[in-house]
């Protein structure tokens, strides 16, 4: 969608000015700084941009076996007892070295909240310490053993979501030529190499959008 009259893309005045706050904020691009800077200034966007963590019933770090040692994650569900079903997994953006748990963390309370199904999000190693494809064989290796429906999860996994942001696309491709077994579908919010700033309600839409359809079974 574009302005008809400048033919730029459309966006919001809502958005515009919160742009142009960061703007003001971020006085080095961020793949100028160096990467330590980079991580804190990425997290400290969370707090300017995104809203308060939704309310659920479970939030719960754990970890799962990984390649090089265990990769840590986080469980969100909207209730606190649940049959069986499909899980979301959501692997971060943030070209494989920044992000965290932490960075995504409303989003994806929120992802949990208004899809009603269980969210697992991957904390995947990061270059330039890892290089890749470190990030891609966490994530594939986090989505085999949760399709496993290993007792610490306590959940029947009857089907996989694998969901992500920029570089997260890129894994969760990855994740779907694993060859993993109870994969259902697999949804983008914003594409890998896309600089497209949207609401976490606009991304839930076209998540929801992507979804319908797909067997729960």
């Amino acid at each position: 969608m574009s302005d008809s009259e400048t033919g730029q893309p459309f966006v919001r005045p809502d958005v515009q000015a919160c742009l142009t706050m960061l703007e003001t904020m971020v006085t080095t691009p961020m793949h100028e700084l160096p990467v330590a800077e980079a991580r804190q200034t990425y997290l400290a966007m969370r707090h300017v941009a995104d809203a308060q963590p939704t309310q659920l019933a479970v939030i719960r770090d754990l970890v799962c076996p990984g390649p090089v040692g265990d990769i840590p994650l986080r469980y969100y569900d909207k209730q606190a007892e649940r049959g069986a079903g499909p899980v979301i997994i959501f692997v971060h953006g943030g070209g494989f070295v920044i992000g965290d748990l932490e960075t995504h963390h409303p989003f994806c309370t929120l992802l949990a909240d208004q899809l009603d199904l269980p969210v697992i999000a991957v904390d995947y190693r990061l270059a330039p310490e890892h290089p890749f494809p470190a990030a891609a064989q966490d994530a594939l290796a986090a989505t085999r053993w949760i399709a496993s429906s290993p007792k610490e999860l306590g959940l029947n996994v009857t089907g996989l979501v694998p969901v992500g942001d920029s570089a997260g696309v890129t894994t969760s491709f990855y994740e779907a030529k694993g060859n993993v077994h109870g994969l259902i579908g697999l949804r983008k919010i914003i594409p890998s190499g896309e600089h497209d700033c949207r609401s976490m309600t606009g991304r839930l839409s076209g998540i929801i959008n992507g979804l319908e359809g797909l067997s729960t079974q």
